[in-house]
């Protein structure tokens, strides 16, 4: 019998109190951007201060923090630089891209698998992890409204560029490509890509590889690298789905095999797609495929629900499933042969899936966050703040809901306590969390029971 384990009032200790805009864990603690946007400050695990640095003399633009492989960059709008996590000293001065415009002061820094670009109006560039740019920049189509009586603004229609991620020593990405026949400033609902490798010692092009199919440029959903980093794959919202030689740009395959010539061959629909340990599965209208990533042939297929029904998400969550959400429904499907092994009941349209050690399976939805075993049998549940965000690392489950963050032990969903407050979780794993407020310039670091 599985009983409802509401959460108890235990009380995790308040370590440390801590004034900050950004915080990001690193060398077994924390680095922080103080509320003034000029100094950093490295913290212990406790919270206590290790060291404190003035790193500007003002700030301009954008100001974040970022990790990557254990090491800090603080990108402070026209400048970045690499931070000793443990010291606080700071590695040279690199100019970055400025471009601003009154949505976006500056360039904001993006990394993803390994990758780094910068994102500017009307412009994408790739970078290196310490802010340095790239190679050349690539331009996007700029539309340019104009008011009755004078005034009006330009801006970038389309998604402009996003990356895809690394394969060895080569950045990749997807490139809008402004047709060479449209006018400057004038709106277009389509357009054609490009496919670009970049060399991330030299910065110079590699390859790159027009995409044949032409599709409205915000339709854009799912872009990656698969292990082996020989394949990479691209996917769309009208459930087509791309793989492409990483050495090359040259197609491999694509599903469905060739494009109807219209700019919307049919509805968009809700997709999905997860790397698994033998192949590329990709969900849409319906369907559950497990493909060859180097050859797109297909492992198995099986129908989930109607092409109407959509599907709302997919992930690997253990090595033996993949689950699917749906209306009703999270379905886990055997990586080997596609076959459902489990139906898991949700009611809320967002339900969150997160897989744990052994084939364990957290699901949130809505109110209530339930653990499963790997044979899709209810282990526990537990009522929950909602609407929340879902974290688990080390043995700790957060709930951060809008008026408190719940732990519970990620074995047993037993209660660890929970803290009243409107919070992001910065850190959760083992004893110890590090909660950011949403609202004020505050982290706060708790010893869970």
């Amino acid at each position: 019998m599985h009983a409802l384990l509401l959460v108890a009032f235990l009380a995790p200790r308040l370590v440390a109190d801590v004034p900050a805009a950004q915080a990001v864990p690193a060398a077994d603690g924390l680095v922080i951007l103080e509320p003034d946007l000029l100094h950093l400050a490295g913290l212990d695990a406790n919270g206590k201060r290790r060291w404190r640095r003035r790193h500007q003399a003002e700030a301009r633009g954008i100001q974040a923090l970022f990790t990557h492989e254990g090491r800090v960059l603080f990108y402070a709008g026209d400048h970045a630089s690499l931070i000793d996590a443990r010291t606080g000293a700071p590695g040279p001065a690199v100019e970055v891209p400025w471009l601003s415009s009154p949505g976006q002061p500056g360039c904001w820094l993006n990394t993803l698998r390994g990758a780094y670009a910068f994102y500017c109006p009307c412009r994408f560039q790739f970078a290196r992890f310490d802010g340095a740019a790239l190679g050349e920049p690539y331009r996007f189509h700029e539309v340019c409204m104009h008011e009755p009586g004078g005034g009006g603004s330009c801006g970038c229609w389309g998604s402009g560029g996003d990356l895809i991620g690394r394969a060895g020593d080569q950045y990749l990405a997807r490139i809008e490509e402004p047709p060479a026949d449209v006018e400057r400033g004038k709106k277009r609902e389509t357009y054609g890509e490009l496919l670009v490798s970049v060399s991330s010692k030299t910065g110079k092009e590699v390859w790159r590889q027009p995409v044949s199919i032409h599709r409205p440029a915000s339709y854009i959903d799912g872009l990656g690298v698969m292990p082996d980093a020989q394949t990479f794959w691209t996917a769309d919202a009208f459930g087509r789905i791309s793989a492409h030689d990483a050495a090359t740009g040259a197609l491999r395959w694509r599903d469905p095999p060739t494009d109807d010539g219209g700019d919307r061959p049919h509805q968009p629909t809700s997709r999905a797609a997860a790397v698994g340990p033998d192949g590329l599965f990709f969900s849409a209208n319906g369907d559950a495929t497990l493909y060859d990533a180097r050859t797109g042939a297909v492992r198995w297929r099986h129908p989930i629900a109607p092409a109407r029904i959509a599907l709302a998400a997919a992930g690997l969550p253990t090595d033996e499933a993949f689950s699917l959400a749906g209306p009703g429904a999270v379905h886990l499907l055997r990586t080997s042969d596609g076959a459902p092994t489990a139906r898991l009941p949700i009611e809320s349209a967002g339900a969150w899936i997160l897989g744990l050690e052994g084939g364990r399976v957290l699901v949130l939805d809505g109110p209530t966050l339930r653990l499963y075993g790997a044979d899709g049998g209810l282990v526990a549940q537990a009522a929950v703040p909602s609407p929340a965000t879902l974290h688990a690392a080390g043995g700790l489950v957060a709930v951060a809901g809008g008026d408190a963050t719940a732990f519970f032990d990620a074995a047993t969903l037993a209660a660890r306590g929970q803290v009243a407050g409107d919070y992001t979780v910065v850190e959760a794993r083992g004893r110890r969390a590090v909660l950011s407020a949403r609202k004020g310039d505050l982290v706060r670091v708790f010893e869970v029971p």
